[in-house]
């Protein structure tokens, strides 16, 4: 705006909150879900339990090491196949049912409120069949993985299938 020029007044735009979106939050007495809800929880807290784990394991390893100068067999094994998977993956639908994942609202905000329910359906729909499209792609190499009973090998034998199996489940 120039010198002197009035100041337009500004088109106030309601935001649909995380609340209102449909298919979110705990609202809502349906039983399936309350208890898809639960399970994404309890996966999330997996996921947490995995992180703390593996933050203590790679201390004990480190401490073990240079104190004793005996590490922890198969750390890295571990770490790689159990730790990291629980970690990457299981908590992937609490991030999203918590409105946690990055998302851009440049031009959403500035629609009208049919469009932008509209785009967020659209969203939606396309977020679940990418999701569908993943689980069923990672599910081939996991039940691969299952029929040979997959393990690491180094200084001891680790069994891995099944972690092959959490990218499916998160």
């Amino acid at each position: 705006r120039f010198a002197g020029e009035p100041a337009k007044p500004r088109r106030h735009v309601t935001p649909i909150r995380h609340a209102e979106r449909p298919g979110r939050g705990h609202s809502g007495g349906n039983i399936m879900r309350r208890g898809y809800f639960g399970l994404v929880d309890i996966c999330t807290f997996i996921g947490g339990l995995s992180l703390l784990a593996m933050m203590l394991h790679i201390t004990t390893d480190v401490v073990a090491k240079y104190l004793f100068n005996s590490p922890v067999p198969a750390t890295l094994e571990t770490v790689s196949y159990w730790y990291m998977a629980g970690v990457a993956f299981l908590p992937l639908a609490g991030i999203e049912k918590n409105g946690s994942l990055i998302n851009v609202e440049l031009v959403f905000d500035l629609m009208p409120e049919g469009a932008r329910w509209l785009v967020l359906a659209f969203a939606l729909l396309l977020s679940a069949l990418f999701c569908a499209a993943a689980g069923y792609a990672a599910l081939h190499p996991a039940m691969r993985a299952y029929d040979v009973g997959a393990y690491a090998t180094g200084l001891v034998m680790l069994t891995t299938w099944p972690t092959r199996f959490l990218p499916v489940i998160g």
